[in-house]
């Protein structure tokens, strides 16, 4: 969970506010 947080939080400042407001599924395209 530590690491999610942080890749998530990472990757939020990184990309612009849509990003923010969906972690989850930025994250899986993010992965993906």
């Amino acid at each position: 969970n530590m690491r999610q947080l942080l890749n998530a939080s990472s990757t939020s400042l990184k990309a612009p506010c849509p990003t923010a407001a969906g972690n989850t599924t930025s994250m899986e395209k993010f992965l993906a």
